[in-house]
């Protein structure tokens, strides 16, 4: 099965990640679009895993303490690739998420899990293989996306899996950030 670890948006920034989104795809000639389903922001990408290791996973999870904290969104960016552009939406720099991604990644590894070595660059993504129109113009999304703020209330571990030609994300565990009252107990 192939996983990964996320965060999943409120309503409303999810609301702000679709508008970007259509406003993109209005502004492409080609590319294919994020269904709004797929929302997330990932913060490991483990890959394909055998079934008897998801217990290995949600031990690494486990491991991982963390208080609720809030993200930012800074704006429209891109990774360009020979088969087009991915667009995603970034977010500001956050200390207590890089040490959440940090922590996760460290703990998996010490699983036995193989990860990705490239630096982690928090983000969004609306669009893959995107070729916009010449007059598209990225800094007209500022205003959309820019501050935009999002609670991290969990982190969540998703299976995706293609069903019939068609992507699906099941979450299979999630884990909650700790509250002032459990702080207060430590």
């Amino acid at each position: 099965m192939r996983l990964f670890i996320c965060i999943e948006l409120e309503e409303e920034q999810l609301d702000v990640v679709e508008k970007a989104k259509e406003r993109l795809k209005i502004e492409s000639r080609k590319g294919r679009f994020v269904k709004s389903e797929h929302t997330h922001l990932t913060l490991v990408f483990i890959g394909e895993v055998e079934d008897h290791r998801l217990d290995d996973v949600i031990q690494a999870i486990e491991k991982i303490s963390f208080k609720e904290f809030q993200l930012h969104m800074s704006g429209l960016g891109w990774f360009q690739k020979r088969s087009g552009k991915i667009y995603w939406i970034g977010f500001e720099r956050n200390e207590e998420l890089l040490r959440l991604q940090k922590d996760l990644q460290g703990e998996l590894k010490d699983q036995g899990f193989n990860l990705e070595k490239r630096e982690y660059t928090p983000h969004v993504t609306i669009g893959r293989n995107v070729k916009v129109k010449e007059d598209f113009n990225p800094s007209t999304y500022t205003e959309l996306i820019q501050g935009r703020c999002t609670r991290v209330k969990e982190i969540v571990l998703k299976k995706s899996e293609n069903q019939d030609r068609k992507m699906i994300h099941t979450r299979l565990y999630s884990k909650s950030a700790k509250n002032k009252s459990e702080e207060e107990r430590n």
